[in-house]
């Protein structure tokens, strides 16, 4: 399943969430966030898989925001990303 926050992309895989983010120029981010447990199956509109994404755009931003201060990141929205 795809992620987008903006231009950037990602994936769901179970239940962690992964984003790519441009650091401008021919380098990425990657932030990947994963939770663990036994809560049945995962399906699209569950909380944990919901809960794994926004915490990995919120990483995203930050780290491209404030540790990394890539070009392009004050183009990344705030909120959470979209799962599709």
């Amino acid at each position: 399943m795809t992620l987008t926050l903006g231009d950037t992309i990602g994936y769901l895989d179970g239940t962690g969430a992964h984003l790519l983010v441009s650091s401008g120029g021919d380098e990425l981010l990657s932030v990947s966030v994963g939770v663990d447990g036994s809560g049945g199956p995962v399906m699209k509109g569950h909380p944990v898989r919901a809960n794994a994404a926004t915490l990995a755009a919120a990483t995203g931003r930050h780290a491209a925001q404030d540790i990394r201060q890539c070009v392009d990141a004050e183009n990344l929205p705030d909120g959470e990303p979209d799962i599709g």
